[in-house]
């Protein structure tokens, strides 16, 4: 039981943190027992303090890839957040940066950069087609000379944090002044 249990466990800590070294550092950071953490994930104490000494110095790759997630920040910045990966990449191949959208997808969803989708606009006026238009009674003549002698209304949507605000005016065409809201 013991057995299947450690060899479960060494499968499941290789595959966690990409190598068992590394998710025996971040076992150890969470205050396990190195040698617990060692045995648990299959690798000598040695081997991981070896492997922790050279780590401090970062890869070609993985420098060029820091690079890069900063260079996608910046113009995801640049476009107040609203940039997903196409458009990342897009602007990427116009700065002459050779790179493979799936890579900048990939990027950004490690690094957890996302851009915003634009909503649809909601129709709210849905003419009915079997009844007849409503006649125009100003006849376009919107400037009457004379207060209180026209009226025009019309209502809005608003779309606030707690839901739609609806809002209605009716204004004197003559003055051009508020009447009412609700």
């Amino acid at each position: 039981m013991v057995s299947s249990t450690l060899a479960w466990a060494r499968m499941w800590a290789s595959s966690a943190a990409g190598s068992p070294s590394a998710w025996v550092a971040a076992r150890k950071a969470e205050g396990f027992p190195t040698t617990l953490c060692c045995t648990v994930a299959g690798v000598s104490r040695q081997g991981f303090y070896d492997w922790r000494a050279h780590r401090c110095e970062l890869t070609d790759r993985e420098r060029a890839e820091a690079a890069l997630v900063a260079e996608i920040r910046e113009i995801w910045a640049s476009s107040d957040g609203t940039y997903g990966s196409p458009r990342v990449t897009a602007e990427l191949h116009a700065r002459g940066r050779r790179v493979n959208a799936k890579r900048v997808a990939r990027l950004m969803k490690a690094h957890h950069i996302a851009g915003i989708r634009p909503r649809r606009p909601k129709r709210t006026t849905i003419p009915a087609r079997h009844k007849p238009k409503l006649p125009d009674l100003l006849n376009r003549q919107f400037a009457p000379g004379a207060p209180d002698s026209a009226w025009a209304s019309d209502i809005t949507y608003i779309r606030t944090g707690e839901g739609w605000l609806y809002l209605a005016v009716v204004l004197d065409v003559g003055s051009r002044r508020l009447v009412g809201t609700r």
